[in-house]
């Protein structure tokens, strides 16, 4: 499951940021992927992570 790396290299190379949000069952079903895509990508978020205000800086890139 390339898709999430391939889906990263597209946003960036438009100027965006891609911001991953999984949890749950999809934080456990998606381990390979997201590992993979971890490697490569600069945001992988989990819901708690995503309902701090990480994500609003994230968005508003005070990172």
């Amino acid at each position: 499951m390339r898709k999430y790396k391939a889906l990263f290299n597209f946003i960036y190379s438009q100027g965006h940021k891609f911001i991953w949000i999984t949890d749950g069952l999809g934080w456990k079903s998606t381990l390979r992927p997201r590992e993979e895509t971890f490697n490569h990508t600069e945001y992988i978020l989990n819901l708690k992570m995503a309902s701090t205000d990480l994500l609003s800086a994230i968005i508003t890139q005070k990172l």
